[in-house]
């Protein structure tokens, strides 16, 4: 060439160049080249350029939703031309996120061209099905929850949404040959069911997994309590209402006998409208209640509520509370609800009754051979059960007077029902000191009692009418009662005791008489003393019969007044002629006579000198 000329291309001439649409040599394409110096075209030309096509082939690809697309995946995908080089595909982050027709763009470079071939590679995402969850018991039979497994996934695959998203002419199956495992149905788990896409244009069916939920469903154990009418527990409490939809209903499959005792198996039918969901073994435990018995108490002091159940048959770490204050002031049968508590939460109301009963003071005699008392006359045997058997804890000791604390154990059975502390008051009988009466008037029952030992409100009586018409120790029965109750009869005696006239001779200077001397002082206690009522002198100035009543006093205390009299006598002179022969005058004669009783004697205490 020579110095100073260059060479341009002025242009390609219009219809020279050949299509691009098929690769390989081309007929050659005619270019005009201008030859230029110092800026002017010296020369033209027309040259033939030789033209060969180059293209990639690309392969369509079909993965699935959700599916990770590997850039060699794509890039394995084209074929490139001749000496073709390929690049690292533009692959977008949401290439799989949902079903449809995508692309994805794959450089390739060549030698001599400065600009990439961009080829696109066809990408047909299908949709995946999702599967409903199933709901299985837990431990059931799992080849009944595999028929609800392949039914899910059926349905899966059969739902108008899913196909909707398919590729025209794409169907879906389920591949049968596939297995399907179902692990132990002792947790929440999932099961893969194998299915087939037949996609035109693939010569051989895709297959992938749809999941199927595997809900593992429990009972939940109920407590109730036993009732008489055979009421029904409620089905929803038998398990656990967040493991279902919201609109699930529950029923129980069988009527459940609540009218006894005991662990109940049921099974909870779970559905959704028509439809059942599961069927769920439960257990529903029918739990009794025990009366308690406790003693009256105006503190208000409260029973144990556990005492009102038996809390084995609970759960471990349950607790139990009344549901009300239960009233123990007074007694009687008070019907209270236990309620049970676990972590907190109540999982049972059970009713019961407390017995609140009453201890009772019993009265018994003292005895020295020990004869114990009848315990169920210290408490009310009506307000226990039939059969109930009554003891006292310790022997209570009835030889001595006295209120003796003791404690009642009532017993059905050899089940303690309570321990009542009570009091036995040993009580005796007052030896009573009356007079002789004619009328025979009767003693004070109060005087052969203390009535010290026996409440306000007793009333005293003889159990027989008492002879006071003649001296001697009369032995009677004093009956305490208190209303119409008799609380005891204790036995005791009254001594009728005489008097005796006390005959006194007339003293200007008022000689008192000796007391004692009306009475007979054996017939009195020991050191008992004797004096005239308020110590009023008797009147022995004067002649004639003088009523007294002798006041006899045991240690300062009065124990008898006894009427009595004493007979104060004149004496009279008498006048006798002197006779050497010593004959005795009429002793008679030297008192009134009308003054004694009949039949009285009369001598003198010494012979009369009458010489």
């Amino acid at each position: 060439m020579p110095d100073g000329v260059t060479v341009r291309v002025k242009e390609v001439k219009a219809g020279t160049v050949p299509a691009t649409t098929a690769t390989g040599v081309q007929t050659p394409a005619t270019a005009v080249v201008e030859y230029v110096k110092d800026g002017n075209v010296v020369a033209s030309k027309e040259v033939e350029v030789p033209v060969t096509v180059v293209g990639s082939t690309p392969k369509s690809l079909v993965v699935f939703e959700g599916d990770t697309v590997e850039a060699k995946t794509v890039q394995d995908a084209v074929t490139p031309g001749t000496d073709g080089t390929k690049g690292e595909p533009a692959i977008p982050e949401d290439l799989t996120k949902t079903p449809g027709k995508k692309e994805v763009t794959v450089p390739v470079t060549y030698d001599g061209i400065t600009d990439p071939e961009q080829v696109k590679v066809p990408v047909t995402v299908l949709p995946k099905p999702e599967a409903d969850e199933i709901l299985v018991a837990k431990n059931s039979d799992k080849d009944k929850a595999k028929e609800k497994v392949l039914a899910k996934a059926k349905k899966a695959i059969e739902d108008a949404t899913f196909t909707g998203k398919l590729p025209q002419g794409a169907t879906v199956t389920v591949d049968e040959t596939a297995t399907v495992t179902v692990p132990d149905l002792t947790e929440d788990t999932e099961v893969d069911v194998t299915v087939k896409y037949t996609v035109p244009g693939q010569d051989t069916p895709l297959t992938t997994t749809v999941k199927v939920p595997v809900t593992v469903v429990e009972g939940v154990p109920q407590i109730v309590p036993v009732d008489e009418n055979n009421k029904q527990p409620d089905p929803e409490k038998s398990i656990d209402k967040t493991d279902y939809p919201d609109d699930a209903t529950f029923e129980y499959k069988e009527e459940v006998d609540t009218s006894t005792p005991g662990d109940k198996k049921v099974t909870v039918v779970v559905k959704q409208g028509d439809k059942v969901l599961v069927e769920v073994p439960s257990t529903v435990r029918v739990v009794g209640s025990t009366p308690q018995f406790v003693v009256a108490d105006p503190t208000k002091k409260q029973p144990e509520a556990k005492d009102s159940v038996t809390p084995g048959e609970y759960p471990d770490g349950t607790t139990f509370e009344y549901k009300t204050p239960v009233d123990t002031t007074t007694a009687g049968e008070k019907d209270v609800t236990v309620v049970a508590k676990l972590n907190g939460q109540p999982i049972a109301e059970v009713p019961a009754k407390v017995v609140v009963v009453e201890p009772k003071t019993q009265y018994v005699v003292a005895d020295p051979s020990k004869p114990q008392p009848d315990a169920s006359k210290s408490i009310d045997p009506e307000q226990y059960p039939d059969g109930t058997t009554f003891e006292y804890k310790t022997p209570v000791d009835t030889t001595t007077p006295g209120e003796k604390d003791v404690v009642v154990v009532a017993k059905n059975g050899e089940d303690k029902l309570v321990e009542v502390p009570t009091k036995v008051k040993v009580v005796q009988g007052n030896p009573q000191i009356v007079p002789v009466d004619e009328g025979k008037k009767q003693p004070s029952p109060e005087d052969s009692i203390d009535p010290n030992d026996y409440p306000e409100d007793a009333t005293f009586e003889y159990k027989e009418e008492v002879d006071t018409s003649t001296p001697g120790d009369k032995k009677v029965t004093v009956v305490v009662k208190q209303g119409d109750k008799v609380l005891v009869e204790v036995p005791s005696t009254v001594r009728v005791v005489e008097s005796y006239p006390k005959y006194v001779p007339v003293d200007p200077a008022k000689k008192q008489p000796d007391p004692k001397e009306n009475i007979n002082p054996n017939d009195f206690p020991t050191g008992t003393t004797f004096e005239y009522k308020d110590n009023t002198p008797v009147d022995t100035t004067t002649a004639g019969e003088k009523d007294v009543t002798v006041v006899a006093k045991l240690n300062g205390q009065p124990i008898a007044e006894v009427p009595a009299k004493v007979v104060v006598v004149d004496p009279k002179t008498q006048y006798v002629v002197a006779d050497p022969s010593k004959p005795q005058p009429d002793a008679s004669k030297s008192i009134d006579p009308e003054q004694y009783p009949d039949g009285t004697t009369f001598e003198y205490k010494t012979p009369v000198d009458t010489t």
